[in-house]
C-alpha cells in the first residue's frame, strides 16, 4: 500500500510506504534524505517551476513526479527539465484538460514519461485523447510511456486484464490519497465521492451499485478493464465517447499482436 500524503502530514505516517507532495522542492529533498528506511517511494512536486534542479539531490531510487496544474509550462521548458534531472526517474503528470495533448507531445519528444490525470472527459477531450494516443503509438522517436495508454495497450495486447484503477494509481488494494486536511480517500478526484465509504469494500460496492442501477456497464465489453472507473465522481456520465477511445487502443493492440504472430522471434517479445 502506498499513501500519497502532503508533506506537513508526513509525521502522521511513520511506517507506511509514501508518495509525498509539496510545492517546495528543497523540503521534498530534505524529507527523502532524512528518511533512512526507504519508505518514500516518490516525491510529487506541485506546480513545478523554480527549484527543479534541487531534485537532483534525491536518491536515484525515488521517483520524481512533476505535477502540472491546468496551466501548462512555457513551451521549450520540458527538455531542459529532463536534462537537469538526467539520471532520475522522472514523470510529468498532466491533467486531461483542453490543450493537454500539446504538453504530452512535447514531454514525449523531450524523453519524459507521462502520467495522465483523467476524470470524466467530454467528447472534445476524448477526441484529443485519441489524437494523443495516435502520436504515442505511431511516432518513432517516442521512447517513454504514457501510463494510461501504455497500461491499457499492454493489457489488451497480452490479454491479461489490468484494472484502469490500478493503472491510474487509485485502486484501493494498493493506494490511499490523503487530502491536505487529513482525510483518507483514493484520489483527489474522488475525495467527495468516497466520503463515508468503506475503502476496503469500495470496489465491490461500486460495481454492485452499477449493476443494481442497470448502468451501461452491464453490457460493456470493457467493464473488466474499466470496472466503472468513469462512472465517478458524478452520476450520469455517458461512456459512449470514452468507449471509442478504448476500442481504438484495443484495435491497435490487435494489429500489433497480429504482426508479432508473424515474426519468427515473436515468442521472445515481451512488454
Amino acid at each position: 500500500m502506498i499513501y500519497k500524503v502532503p508533506l506537513p502530514l508526513l509525521p502522521s505516517y511513520p511506517t507506511e510506504n509514501l508518495a509525498v507532495r509539496s510545492s517546495d522542492s528543497a523540503a521534498l529533498v530534505k524529507a527523502a534524505l532524512d528518511d533512512g528506511s526507504g519508505r518514500i517511494k516518490s516525491v510529487q512536486l506541485l506546480a513545478p517551476g523554480r527549484g527543479i534542479e534541487e531534485l537532483r539531490d534525491l536518491p536515484p531510487s525515488v521517483q520524481v513526479d512533476l505535477c502540472l496544474t491546468e496551466a501548462s509550462p512555457d513551451k521549450g521548458t520540458l527538455l531542459p527539465w529532463r536534462k537537469v534531472l538526467e539520471g532520475q526517474a522522472v514523470r510529468l503528470v498532466v491533467p486531461v484538460v483542453a490543450g493537454f495533448s500539446d504538453v504530452v507531445k512535447e514531454a514525449l519528444q523531450a524523453g519524459l514519461r507521462v502520467g495522465l490525470e483523467i476524470d470524466q472527459p467530454q467528447t472534445g477531450l476524448v477526441k484529443e485523447l485519441q489524437d494523443c494516443f495516435v502520436f504515442f503509438i505511431r511516432e518513432a522517436d517516442v521512447k517513454e510511456p504514457v501510463d494510461l495508454f501504455y497500461g491499457l495497450f499492454r493489457s489488451f495486447l497480452t490479454k491479461k486484464v489490468e484494472s484502469l484503477w490500478q493503472i491510474q494509481e487509485e485502486h484501493p488494494a494498493s493506494y490511499r490519497y490523503v487530502t491536505d486536511t487529513g482525510e483518507v480517500t483514493l484520489s483527489e478526484r474522488l475525495a467527495n465521492a468516497t466520503q463515508g465509504a468503506n475503502l476496503e469494500t469500495f470496489m465491490a460496492d461500486h460495481k454492485l451499485n452499477l449493476f443494481v442501477r442497470k448502468e451501461e456497464c452491464c453490457s460493456c465489453r470493457f467493464f473488466s478493464h474499466c470496472e466503472g472507473y468513469f462512472k465517478l465522481p458524478k452520476d450520469g456520465y455517458s461512456c459512449s465517447a470514452i468507449k471509442d477511445f478504448l476500442n481504438q487502443i484495443l484495435e491497435s493492440s490487435a494489429e500489433l499482436r497480429a504482426d508479432l504472430a508473424q515474426a519468427p522471434d515473436s515468442s521472445r517479445v515481451s512488454l
